[in-house]
């Protein structure tokens, strides 16, 4: 186990550079810095999961830009899930490395006073921590419009519109 008192962004960074199966994030505020993290990424978008949270009504433009992100991560194939009351912030690559603390993956926290932990499943104990963050996932449920809708504050509305293939070629 490593910790560290600094922003640890960079460590985001390597590990999800250095992934080959899976990465998973659980927290309840993220922005661009980690979607351009996932663009980055050497992995295809459907091994990538973000867990994050619409338990509460916030018309903020902040909340409205989270919310546009999820929808974009969706859009592209990430498996965004929803945990209610999630407060960690977890960055989970190939079920081997885990890295938790109170930094949110925003640019806003990479200027901020953090500590993180960086778990490996060689460290002694890992087991029973690693079992719970995949409990975590399995408990959380498919992104719903309806819900980002009512988190939205009612400011968004999202139509789900089928039958458009995007790769069609136009005349």
């Amino acid at each position: 186990m490593e910790i560290y008192l600094q922003d640890c962004s960079n460590l985001w960074e390597d590990m999800i550079t250095d992934a080959v199966d899976s990465i998973v994030v659980f927290t309840p505020y993220f922005d661009e810095i980690l979607v351009d993290l996932f663009d980055e990424c050497y992995l295809e978008y459907s091994d990538i999961s973000l867990v994050t949270q619409l338990d509460w009504v916030d018309s903020r433009d902040e909340n409205i830009k989270r919310l546009n992100l999820i929808l974009d991560l969706h859009n592209k194939g990430v498996n965004v899930r929803i945990l209610n009351r999630l407060h960690a912030k977890i960055l989970f690559v190939d079920g081997e490395r885990a890295l938790f603390g109170s930094q949110n993956f925003t640019r806003y926290s990479t200027d901020s006073f953090e500590i993180t932990t960086v778990l490996s499943y060689l460290d002694d104990e890992s087991e029973s921590t690693f079992e719970t963050l995949g409990d975590w996932l399995r408990l959380a449920r498919p992104i719903s419009f309806d819900e980002m809708s009512i988190a939205s504050g009612g400011r968004m509305t999202y139509t789900v519109v089928e039958g458009i293939d995007e790769d069609e070629d136009e005349d």
